[in-house]
């Protein structure tokens, strides 16, 4: 929550792109090292670097969806984002529950289907 106000910041000094990008990058390593912890205290540290570029993406998001989309349509697409959020926040403690059955990192390694998918659909956008 304290770090809300700082992504809109950086967004408007960077652009779009790198405060995404970090933000990606520092949930997605806050994951590694929550899924690959050996201690409580390791857990904790990953997962407060995965919450901290959690609320980069959600508040960038919004931010995107701002100013991308047309203000006729704007609210449709929050109102999608939302749902999104609403579906994981409330599916996410089953699925991870059942996923923890096995390992507890499973919980935490998930992301990495996703931001993978995401990358190599946009693939063509990085190559020169």
């Amino acid at each position: 929550m304290a770090t809300r106000p700082l992504y809109p910041q950086l967004f408007e000094i960077f652009g779009s792109r790198i405060p995404m990008l970090v933000a990606l990058v520092l949930s997605s390593v806050g994951n590694g090292i929550s899924g690959s912890a050996k201690t409580l205290a390791t857990t904790v540290a990953g997962h407060s670097l995965q919450g901290l570029g959690n609320v980069g993406v959600f508040q960038l998001s919004i931010r995107l969806i701002d100013e991308l989309i047309p203000p006729s349509k704007c609210g449709a697409y929050m109102g999608l984002l939302m749902t999104m959020n609403l579906i994981g926040i409330t599916r996410a403690p089953t699925i991870g529950g059942l996923l923890a059955q096995s390992s507890w990192g499973w919980c935490f390694y998930n992301q990495y289907t996703t931001l993978s998918s995401i990358a190599c659909h946009h693939s063509d956008r990085f190559t020169s």
